[in-house]
Parts: C-alpha cells; structure tokens; sequence
C-alpha cells in the first residue's frame, strides 16, 4: 500500500473524523474480501476548501450500480450504502468508480466548513 499527503491537516470535528475513518476502514475492507487487488493507493489531500481522501485499487473490479441496488434490497447497512449515508451525514461527497478487470476508485470529498472553530 502506497500513501501520500499533500497539504496540511487541520481537525475535523470528532463526528466527522470518525465518520471519514469509518468511510476509509469501509473501503479498505471492501478491497480485502473482495478485489484481490495487488495495490493499493492513497492520498490524502488537505486544501483550504476541502479534505479530498481517494483510494484506489487495482483489484478485479464490479458493477458499481448493480451492488449498490443489491445492497439496498438486502438493506445491506455495510459496504457501499454505509460509505454513502456517512458521507452525507458530514455533507461529503462520495464518488464510487470501478470497471471489470481494472479496478475501483474511491473519491471523498469533505468541505472544511466542517472544521472545529478554534
């Protein structure tokens, strides 16, 4: 696994924090059980109107739509959906991307009006 920072981190609130750990523990669970993916890339970027965490796999890859709907026939509340619901719970942005045979990536995007005032 490869990790990559740019910019420096300022604090999120304690939900938030968790809540984009939780979305990063998700992920990387996800690319274990599932992908058999040889690497894995991170970066974590730290701008003055975001925290940008991607997360990108070269795993078998699947179909983004068809899980998502499984899971919400299931009411699954692991795996995809629950990245989604966290994201929104902290008015993130998520972005789930994967192709057979290449992949997935996993973009998410926090506004840093979620910042502790200090």
């Amino acid at each position: 696994m490869t990790y990559r920072q740019e910019g420096i981190y300022e604090n999120l609130t304690s939900e938030s924090e968790i809540l984009v750990f939780r979305i990063f523990q998700e992920a990387l669970n996800n690319i274990i059980r599932h992908a058999g993916a040889a690497s894995i890339d991170v970066f974590f970027k730290c701008t003055p109107h975001w925290i940008d965490l991607t997360i990108v796999d070269d795993g078998k890859g699947f179909d983004v739509n068809k899980m998502l709907e499984k899971q919400k026939l299931l009411e699954n509340v692991s795996g995809l959906n629950s990245m989604q619901k966290r994201a929104g719970l902290i008015n993130a942005q998520i972005s789930i991307e994967s192709n057979w045979g290449v992949g997935s990536r996993i973009s998410l995007k926090v506004p840093i009006n979620n910042l502790k005032n200090e």
